[in-house]
Formats: C-alpha cells, structure tokens, sequence
C-alpha cells in the first residue's frame, strides 16, 4: 500500500481525465510546442537554419521548462514514500498516526499553490517588465512572453511544491523517535531527497543556455540564473535541516553521558591509585568511555555523504561555466 499521496492541484486535475498522467503531460507538451511552430511556420521562419541563427528557437523554451517542471514535481511527489518507510521503524507510534500523519503533510493547500505561481509571476514582472505595443501586432513575441509568464509561474509553483514535499520530512521527526547515533541509513533518503530537489532546480538552469546561444546575457538572465543557483543550494540543505538538528541534538546528549561517565571513571581511578588498590577494571572502563566519546565526535549530523555532495557541486559548477563560456564566446 502507497502511504504518501500526490496532493496537488494538477495531479488532482490529471487523475479525472479519462487517460493516464503520462499522457495528460505530453498532451500538454504537443500543445506548447505545436503553438510557436505553427507561428514561426505563419511568419515565414519556416527555414530550421535562418530560426536557429537569429535565436527564434528560444520561444520553445518556456514550454519546455513548464513541461519538465510538470514531470520534476510529479517525480520529485515519489520521494516521499521511500521517506516515510525509511524512518518508519525508528518512529514510536502506532500505524494508524503514523498513516494519518503522513498522509496531513502530504495534503498541498491549493491557496499556497496560487499564491507560489502568482509570486513567480510578480517575478517575472518585476525583471522583465511589461510588453510595449507597436502598430503590428507580433504573435510570436507575444506568444513568448505569455510563455514566459507562465513558465515563472510554473517555477513559482514548483518552489511551493518543494516546500510541501519535504514537509513530510519535518512532521515525522517531530514525532517520538529512537535514533541510533552510529547509524544513519534511515535518514539518507532524505539527503538523496535533498539532492533530487536541489537538481530539479538546477535542470531549469541547464535548460535555459541552449534556448538563445547567440545572445548576449542581459542582466535579468544574470539575476535569474544566480537566484536560482541560490536557491538550489538552499533548497538542498534547508530540507535536512531538521535532520541535521536531531542527529546533532542525539549526537550531544550522548556526548554529555560520555563525558560524565568518563568523569566519573577518571575520579575512580585516582581514588584507588591513591588507596595502592587494583586500577586495570577502572583504567579499561576509562579507556572504554574515552573511545566511545571520540567515535561520537566522530558521527555525522547530516544526511548526506560526500558522493551527493560532489554531485551538487559538480551541478553547481556547469551552469556557471557555460554562462562563463557562453559569455566569451559572444564577444569574440
């Protein structure tokens, strides 16, 4: 049985038509592509070479940014469940809450759905401004900056919906929770979690650079770009921030019994030194405790390990050094 559920308006919306998710998106998709080919086949672009060269490719763009963002969401949905029966067994509740619990924070409120798409395009406003009018109307252009306010509404959304998604994750450990401070294979899921969010971010990134190639980047494609980096970085270690807080809390009060027992052993040790008695029990349990407390130093607190933090470094780095290399290229 699948204990998370896809919450959002547009799974929702997908799960009432007659066919399947599947096919609801690439329906989608046929109809943001078939649009602006169909206007550059109108306005006589129809030559793939002269489009590419002027850069007239770019309105393809925003729908295929709406689109991936429509699948990264949907997938991005399913990381939940591997969430929610990795920490299950260390969670001292019934089946019963733990079902209701999971199933409260996987509940999106569509008015917080809105208002995500609405900022987006408030955004959207602000770093590209509004259409000036001409004496023609140009249904290409047109078409691109509706596109385009659509695609910051869709990014606004999906920055909503990262939000829900790992609100799961904040829920369970708010519960009664057996940690086991040297093993923190339950929580990784949510570090490859962290990564899957972070990279769906960066794709937007990606898959802006290869839209206009030929065009220098003015400095709302800078802002944007940084911000979004920004964000994807956040993003990764923000939802294992309340993991990190619980295995470092553990990792402390442990540490303290450590040390008091430690304490402890050591008095002990001196008291029987002084007294000419026997010190080999006292010195191995001194040595025990001493071990024991530079392992737990030793312990990590966040849910990562160093693969998925070269991988976001490394995912990092290329959209930086394309704009580095695309930058110079276009002033030669």
């Amino acid at each position: 049985m699948r204990l998370t559920t896809d919450s959002f308006i547009i799974d929702r919306f997908f799960a009432r038509l007659p066919w399947s998710w599947r096919w609801s998106v690439a329906i989608v998709g046929a109809v943001l592509f078939l649009i602006p080919l169909a206007l550059l086949w109108l306005t006589e672009m129809s030559d793939p070479l002269f489009a590419l060269e002027i850069g007239v490719f770019r309105v393809f763009f925003p729908g295929i940014v709406t689109v991936y963002l429509l699948i990264v969401v949907h997938l991005l949905e399913q990381t939940r469940e591997k969430v929610a029966r990795s920490l299950r067994p260390l969670l001292q509740i019934d089946d019963e809450t733990f079902v209701a619990e999971v199933r409260r924070a996987c509940q999106a409120n569509p008015v917080g759905e809105l208002i995500g798409a609405g900022i987006g395009i408030l955004f959207f406003f602000a770093v590209v401004g509004y259409p000036v009018g001409g004496t023609e109307v140009d249904w290409l252009g047109l078409y691109y900056y509706l596109g385009s306010m659509l695609m910051f509404g869709a990014v606004g959304w999906c920055v909503y919906a990262v939000i829900v998604i790992s609100r799961l994750t904040n829920t369970l450990l708010r519960q009664p929770i057996e940690v086991d401070i040297f093993d923190v294979t339950p929580f990784q899921p949510i570090g490859t979690q962290s990564l899957y969010l972070s990279l769906s971010i960066l794709g937007i990134v990606v898959l802006a650079f290869p839209s206009s190639p030929y065009a220098l980047p003015s400095w709302q494609n800078i802002l944007i770009t940084i911000a979004l980096i920004l964000v994807s970085v956040i993003v990764f270690f923000a939802n294992m921030y309340s993991t990190h807080r619980l295995l470092a809390s553990t990792r402390e009060q442990q540490m303290a019994i450590a040390g008091d027992k430690l304490a402890q052993s050591y008095h002990q040790l001196q008291e029987l030194d002084s007294s000419r008695q026997d010190i080999y029990s006292t010195a191995m349990e001194l040595n025990a405790w001493s071990v024991a407390k530079h392992e737990l130093k030793q312990t990590r607190s966040w849910p990562y390990n160093t693969e998925m933090l070269r991988t976001l470094f490394v995912s990092v780095l290329i959209p930086i050094v394309m704009g580095v290399a695309r930058i110079l290229f276009t002033r030669r």
